[in-house]
């Protein structure tokens, strides 16, 4: 993935847009650095829910944001047709 970025990066430069070259060499690597974080740390709550411990489980597997009707709820006034 690197390898694809910095050629990006070699090609904006070559069209004369040295900032936004620039901003592609910095930024990319930080979101396939945050990428790795992001499956280390889903790697680790796996591991933890294999061994037992629920603590890294949610209450309820089944939760939904705020405001938002749960799954197979309808809101009070679609029932009544409104």
């Amino acid at each position: 993935m690197i390898v694809v970025i910095a050629a990006f990066a070699f090609l904006i430069r070559q069209a004369g847009r040295d900032k936004l070259a620039t901003a592609v060499t910095l930024s990319g690597p930080a979101f396939v650095a945050m990428d790795f974080v992001s499956q280390a740390a889903k790697t680790v709550l796996v591991g933890v829910a294999d061994g037992g411990d629920q603590s890294a489980v949610p209450e309820k597997a089944n939760t939904q944001p705020a405001g938002l009707p749960q799954r197979g709820r309808v809101y009070p006034a679609v029932q009544r047709g409104l």
